[in-house]
């Protein structure tokens, strides 16, 4: 009894132990759903987005309402020079403390560039030596307001950079995403293409095989030589050594585990339907997608490096030139030797201040600073146009590649097709002692020339699809747009 429940729970747990060293079925579909959830790029992708939007939410607040509330109470002794009434200096040693409170509303004004304060204020000073004493002033209300008098608004040009740089970030978070789905793609591909190499060398080892063994049985009835199983022999020995070769080679599951964040335990078989690639409609417009491929990576990056370039020359040129600003301070305060009275009749104020600043000799600097950014802004238009001419030429060229390579490969899969229907012939000829060494050899060249062609234009396909849903943020295979 006790042997009969060893016996099962040995049985038992090879069984588990099998089925937990199965291979699982993994579509490209969901390698691209893990990725988006666990590679380390879409999290680098999601951040880069995240840090973006907050800097622009940061540079939002700066036409916003600044209120802010200060104090700086302190008190001091120490020995300064007073003036008397008489006009002289005297050195007295003093020691007093102050009180005070402000609050202040600020707010830019966009369309000027200028800064508008409101602000009120209470004071208290207390004097203790040479003379005690109390002093209180009331700032009941305060208007400020600074404006530097030309046709450079700071804030217009910043802004203006920010809304460019911001449909930079949209454009390149999305394309992280899909440039993250071009690469599982490409992974996957790799890993599916040396699957399908190891089952074609699996094939040709059986045969091998089956030869070898079935040579050493005819020499045993002297129908065939001894170079004859001597050949097949070594032959044998080659496809195992070859195979083994094939069955060894890991690094492109490696690389898709380590793409998915998959334990290096895991066991992958993957599972890809090449109709939906033979199938791509034919109608997509080749001219659509070159314009979006320059727009989204090229004319984007390149008109934001325009703006930046006229913002220095704009700003170059202010800073040049003649420059006037205003000041302008009117409120109503009040100062009493008693607290209570401070809330009494104020007094008005106002302060005008208008300044100037003129450039008599700088040597020439400004004017040189002018003519390099100048001569810069040209040198980057011509290499903007020769980089969109170039990248208009390469894009052209892959993306007319895609219905080539659809066509090569409906005749690659039916030649794959072929060569295996004459491996399997191959294999019942063997049983029935009729096969040919040179059928053989041609076999075993037809079906891996076919099985490299076939993969490598599949891998190429995949590439260039999934190449251009970043690129041009374009599903080809559906023929829609992305965004």
């Amino acid at each position: 009894m006790k042997k009969t429940i060893l016996t099962l729970l040995f049985l038992i747990s090879n069984l588990f132990l099998v089925r937990s060293q199965e291979k699982k079925e993994l579509s490209l579909e969901e390698a691209i759903e893990i990725a988006s959830r666990e590679s380390d790029n879409a999290f680098i992708a999601r951040y880069d987005s995240l840090i973006f939007n907050l800097q622009y939410k940061e540079f939002k607040t700066r036409a916003l309402p600044q209120i802010k509330l200060s104090s700086k109470p302190y008190i001091s002794q120490d020995i300064t020079s007073v003036t008397l009434d008489d006009g002289s200096e005297k050195y007295v040693n003093r020691r007093l403390a102050n009180l005070g409170v402000n609050i202040s509303l600020s707010q830019l004004v966009p369309f000027t560039g200028g800064e508008l304060v409101l602000s009120s204020s209470v004071n208290g000073l207390e004097n203790y030596a040479p003379n005690q004493y109390k002093s209180f002033y009331f700032n009941w209300l305060n208007i400020a307001y600074k404006q530097t008098l030309g046709n450079y608004n700071e804030y217009k040009w910043n802004k203006r950079i920010f809304d460019s740089q911001r449909d930079i970030e949209k454009l390149k978070h999305i394309q992280a995403l899909e440039e993250l789905k071009f690469e599982v793609a490409c992974a996957y591909l790799e890993y599916y293409a040396q699957q399908a190499l190891e089952q074609h060398h699996g094939l040709l080892l059986d045969i091998a095989e089956l030869k070898n063994r079935n040579s050493k049985y005819l020499y045993g009835f002297q129908r065939m030589t001894k170079e004859d199983v001597i050949n097949n022999e070594i032959e044998y020995q080659q496809e195992l050594i070859d195979s083994q070769k094939i069955f060894d080679d890991r690094s492109s599951e490696m690389a898709l585990k380590d793409l998915l964040k998959l334990p290096d335990s895991a066991r992958l078989k993957p599972c890809f339907d090449d109709s939906l690639y033979l199938s791509i409609p034919e109608n997509y417009n080749l001219e659509n997608l070159v314009e979006r491929a320059i727009v989204y990576n090229v004319q984007t990056a390149n008109n934001h490096q325009y703006l930046e370039r006229h913002k220095a020359i704009a700003k170059n040129d202010f800073n040049s030139g003649v420059t006037w600003g205003i000041d302008i301070n009117a409120g109503m305060n009040k100062s009493e030797r008693h607290f209570s009275a401070i809330f009494g009749h104020p007094e008005n104020q106002y302060k005008v201040a208008l300044s100037i600043s003129i450039p008599i000799l700088d040597w020439g600097e400004a004017s040189h600073r002018k003519k390099r950014l100048e001569t810069e802004l040209r040198l980057s238009l011509i290499k903007g146009s020769k980089e969109e001419d170039g990248f208009e030429i390469s894009t052209r060229k892959e993306i007319q590649e895609i219905s080539y390579l659809v066509k090569n490969l409906k005749v690659d899969k039916k030649l794959l097709s072929l060569q295996l229907d004459r491996i399997a012939i191959l294999k019942e000829k063997l049983n029935a002692d009729r096969i040919q060494e040179l059928d053989f050899i041609k076999a075993k060249s037809g079906l891996l020339n076919s099985s490299l062609n076939y993969n490598s234009n599949l891998k190429r396909l995949v590439f260039l699809i999934y190449k251009y849903r970043y690129v041009s943020l374009w599903d080809i295979l559906n023929n829609r747009p992305i965004i």
